[in-house]
């Protein structure tokens, strides 16, 4: 049975075009794991965007970043890659001393493993805060309240958590669309097939 959409008419490239006229962006960037889907965003959209950005959370399996390097060489596009260096061992061994609040200068407590609960934690220490990085080197000489658009694979087919997620969102500065939020995952699939996309 096909999906039934809920914004059917509208094409990726238009979605993109939508969060470029509401916001203006200063750039545009695709953020790009090295995963199935966001190759997809990278390659259907690569007209759209300046740089891939690559956020190295530490977590991946061995040899991908040497993927997405090679990746980004494969499609033309400039990699922007950031690190969130220990950030996931101190989350999950702890030991990191704390900077600031009522424990500061005492070592943080291990969490360990971060379940499902934790996943707004998880992502502030390890995706957002580089996503900071990418967004304040983007705006050197622009003004303060200057806007980035960021590309990314967020679909609704992916996930129970991911149904009711909108096409285009954001956090202060940084603006996010989601230009293949309602393709299926058969879609993506053909389209990596179809295109022959390195994976």
């Amino acid at each position: 049975m096909k999906q039934l959409r809920m914004v059917d008419e509208i094409t990726p490239d238009q979605w993109v075009a939508r969060a470029k006229e509401k916001w203006s962006p200063v750039k545009t960037f695709c953020l790009f794991s090295g995963g199935g889907d966001s190759s997809v965003v990278a390659h259907r959209l690569r007209d759209h965007y300046e740089a891939l950005v690559f956020i190295d959370t530490g977590t991946a399996a061995k040899g991908v970043r040497e993927h997405v390097e090679f990746f980004a060489d494969w499609i033309g596009k400039p990699l922007i890659a950031e690190e969130a260096g220990s950030a996931y061992r101190d989350m999950v061994l702890g030991g990191r001393v704390l900077s600031r609040g009522e424990n500061k200068g005492k070592p943080e407590p291990a969490m360990g493993f971060p379940g499902k609960g934790q996943h707004g934690k998880a992502y502030t220490r390890l995706k957002e805060r580089q996503i900071e990085k990418v967004l304040a080197k983007a705006k050197e000489g622009h003004p303060r309240t200057a806007s980035v658009l960021f590309l990314s694979g967020v679909r609704r087919d992916e996930s129970a958590r991911r149904t009711n997620r909108m096409p285009l969102t954001e956090h202060g500065s940084a603006k996010f669309v989601n230009p293949l939020i309602e393709w299926t995952n058969q879609e993506m699939r053909d389209y990596r097939d179809g295109h022959e996309l390195p994976q």
